[in-house]
């Protein structure tokens, strides 16, 4: 097929028009076939490159807060002594409320970057899926220019098993096109793509 679709790209019109017509017609199907795969393969890889893109750089804006999270930890844990020592400190009145004691500890640290010092002591994992949906949702403007009209584009086609997906992705290009948004979610997609959070996909208007 490869080399009667060669035989058009580089044979002018006039002479492919003297071959037998069924032999002419069988050249031209054969070039059209990998034309239109290279014409359909073009978006496919921009998608996948684009995603891939998108995908590395939420993991190194992740990986970039944990850096930051761990150097405000460092920084401000010398903070957590003078904390402590509210509560062994006689000076400090019985009568003081809880909330007087943790107004008194956020006048040292923030409560945010309390919250990074004790998670750092009880060994808790930084949110690094938290930091990277972070990165997802202060970029989806510009991701939703670049991958709709791709995905809209695309022409996936599933196999027969995939009717769930393959519904799924129908419904989704016709709500992008129509309405510009997502609205329909299939519960039972969640057993496909069982790493991705629910909540992520439902309800997610895609500007």
């Amino acid at each position: 097929m490869a080399y009667y679709a060669s035989i058009v790209r580089h044979t002018s019109v006039y002479k492919v028009r003297r071959y037998p017509h069924w032999q002419g017609l069988l050249y031209l199907a054969c070039y059209l076939y990998f034309r239109y795969r290279e014409t359909n393969d073009k978006p496919v890889t921009s998608f996948c490159y684009l995603v891939r893109k998108y995908h590395e750089a939420s993991k190194v804006h992740a990986q970039q807060k944990v850096v930051e999270e761990l150097e405000a930890v460092h920084e401000k844990l010398k903070f957590a002594g003078n904390i402590l020592h509210y509560f062994v400190d006689e000076n400090v009145s019985g009568s003081l409320t809880f909330g007087e004691i943790r107004k008194q500890a956020f006048s040292l640290v923030s409560k945010e970057e309390l919250g990074a010092i004790s998670k750092h002591l009880n060994k808790s994992d930084f949110d690094l899926a938290g930091y990277r949906w972070e990165y997802i949702d202060k970029q989806s403007r510009k991701m939703a220019t670049t991958l709709r009209k791709l995905f809209i584009a695309i022409n996936v086609e599933c196999d027969a098993n995939q009717f769930i997906l393959s519904e799924q992705l129908e419904k989704s290009r016709t709500e992008l096109t129509e309405k510009r948004k997502l609205i329909t979610f299939k519960p039972n997609l969640q057993e496909l793509f069982p790493f991705v959070e629910n909540r992520r996909l439902q309800g997610q208007e895609v500007l």
